[in-house]
């Protein structure tokens, strides 16, 4: 036990340090921080972090071992946190664990290449770099959208929006989507993503590709500008896409898809009730318009 004395509301650093030999492991409780910022520095072996609420930032050093970082455990709500946290995880395998269970509202997650910000008040943002091999998130269990700015290159993260009608959101640039479970998605073959509903572009080029077993519940919904496809050359047998009803294997309903692909099988598409111009301009392609 470390009491440590902080006078007033005047902002401090608080450094603390465990150094010494050998492959020693620590655990390490943070139950609120510093105004200022809070730095904690392990130089030995394993250890496990374990942050329940932040009032300033929290700086997080691993060491040459495994790093376990649980933010919001007991609560369950990232909500808590003001500060925000980083986590330079050091050598070894490193994991980041955000409970966000026990909110009531309307929830907001944005991932970049090096963070994870929650809204709508967007406080206690998560920092990392590329020594972090796992993030996950337990999203809220009500109505969340999680939009992926940006996919990190590194960590790979695994996401369950949880309870609720959920919404996955694209980046501006290009994205690959590959549905393989129900309401399941790999984005980037980086962010893994369950329990969502609807797919949206974020303006960019996407391509959905849908496998044997994948679907989504509600929508996949495209966008202007960018080039949306609704994939299918991965699906095992034949396919129906249906553009009166917007529908199509595993898809309930899509929106402003640009282009569909078809299997190797013997596939049909269904136009729209109204007066349509097609043309076929290759092999088992053409347009309709």
């Amino acid at each position: 036990d470390c009491p440590v004395l902080v006078f007033g509301r005047v902002e401090h650093v608080l450094r603390l340090k465990a150094s010494g030999k050998g492959s020693a492991s620590e655990r390490f409780v943070v139950h609120d921080t510093v105004l200022g910022e809070t730095i904690v520095d392990d130089q030995q072996g394993d250890a496990d972090y374990v942050v329940h609420s932040t009032q300033g930032d929290l700086q997080i050093i691993g060491g040459d071992g495994n790093e376990l970082v649980q933010i919001t455990p007991s609560t369950q709500h990232w909500g808590d946190l003001i500060g925000g946290v980083s986590v330079d995880a050091g050598a070894g395998t490193d994991r980041v664990h955000i409970s966000d269970q026990a909110t009531g509202e309307l929830t907001f997650y944005e991932l970049t290449e090096t963070t994870l910000s929650r809204g709508p008040a967007f406080l206690g943002t998560l920092s990392f770099d590329s020594s972090l091999e796992f993030l996950d998130l337990e999203g809220s269990n009500v109505n969340n959208v999680l939009t992926v700015a940006e996919s990190p290159t590194d960590t790979e993260v695994n996401v369950d929006q949880g309870a609720g009608s959920n919404t996955a959101v694209g980046p501006t640039t290009s994205a690959d989507w590959e549905i393989i479970g129900a309401d399941e998605v790999r984005v980037n073959g980086q962010v893994h993503i369950t329990n969502v509903q609807t797919l949206a572009s974020g303006g960019g080029d996407n391509n959905f590709a849908v496998h044997n077993g994948g679907s989504i519940s509600q929508a996949i919904v495209g966008a202007d500008p960018g080039r949306d496809v609704l994939d299918y050359s991965n699906y095992v047998g034949a396919v129906t896409i249906d553009l009166e009803a917007n529908s199509a294997p595993g898809v309930n309903s899509f929106d402003r898809i640009d282009k569909f692909v078809g299997t190797v099988a013997d596939d049909t598409l269904i136009g729209p009730s109204a007066q349509a111009s097609w043309s076929i301009d290759g092999e088992n392609s053409g347009a309709v318009q």
